[in-house]
């Protein structure tokens, strides 16, 4: 349960995060608006010792809340939020020494903020050049930017990030999928990751698997549709499970050995006669 919360709690910081970064593209004034409004609020806490106690007071409860939930241990974060009280009540707060701290505490930010966006705009353009490499070398600046107007295109959910995208679509492109066809992929991968809560890489290999059943078998897959019947089938397993079992066996219904819906029926009746994963996939393939 507690891995649970904190896989969306991740979900909604990663959503906001990207939310964020869009704002932040699409109104670059925004940062210095919210920076000026931070420096006024600070310049007000900082007129006097007693607000500027209050300010750091909560500004360290409100940090080791956030550490808390990222890595839940209450011993830890307790020692650094004890410390951390301890240091604001045992400094003397002056407005020198209060628009001081604001600055650096400001500029540390800012500096981290950069930094991580030159970083993540390293890796988002790493992986597209790989991405344009391995569909058409020939072509490669014209791959290049048609690759990245498809990471700019927002998803629904706003779960995946620019990173993301880019990664989806390294490898949509290592699978061989038409560029105008991977906006339309990618949101698919985005809905299983939502639904079923899994890591960018589980969602990416269930979407190859359904991809190649589509490609390669009369059934027409839907990944909404396909969900629908998993859940409406009632698979009284995890998603990891389904996920390790479909993997192994999903060359059953590429090779038409079984349709979709009879492969799901099969599924659905082994795991309610009690066998175990690894004897549901050799029953699968010898059925």
């Amino acid at each position: 349960m507690a891995e649970e919360k904190g896989n969306n709690l991740k979900h909604v910081i990663l959503a906001f995060n990207n939310v964020l970064g869009r704002l932040v593209r699409q109104f670059p004034l925004l940062v210095f608006i919210v920076i000026g409004l931070l420096w006024t609020v600070f310049y007000y806490f900082s007129s006097s010792p007693t607000k500027m106690t209050f300010a750091l007071s909560f500004l360290v409860t409100f940090v080791s809340i956030i550490i808390y939930a990222n890595t839940k241990k209450y011993g830890e974060t307790l020692l650094t939020f004890m410390l951390g009280l301890l240091t604001v009540f045992s400094a003397t707060w002056d407005s020198y020494k209060s628009i001081l701290f604001f600055s650096f505490y400001l500029g540390f930010h800012a500096i981290i903020f950069i930094i991580s966006s030159i970083s993540l705009a390293a890796k988002v353009e790493s992986e597209l050049k790989m991405a344009a490499n391995f569909f058409d070398l020939k072509n490669h600046n014209a791959i290049y930017k048609a690759l990245q107007k498809v990471t700019k295109i927002n998803t629904k959910h706003n779960v995946l990030g620019g990173l993301g995208r880019a990664e989806a679509v390294k490898f949509l492109a290592f699978m061989k999928v038409p560029i105008d066809k991977m906006p339309e992929a990618i949101k698919n991968i985005e809905y299983i990751k939502i639904i079923y809560q899994t890591n960018l890489n589980m969602s990416l290999d269930f979407f190859r698997s359904l991809y190649y059943i589509k490609e390669r078998s009369n059934f027409e897959v839907n990944v909404t549709n396909f969900l629908d019947i998993i859940v409406s089938k009632g698979m009284p397993i995890t998603p990891d499970e389904f996920f390790h079992i479909f993997s192994r066996t999903k060359g059953l219904i590429i090779q038409q050995k079984l349709n979709l819906l009879a492969y799901l029926e099969e599924l659905h009746n082994l795991v309610y006669e009690g066998y175990d994963i690894d004897q549901i996939i050799e029953k699968l393939h010898k059925n």
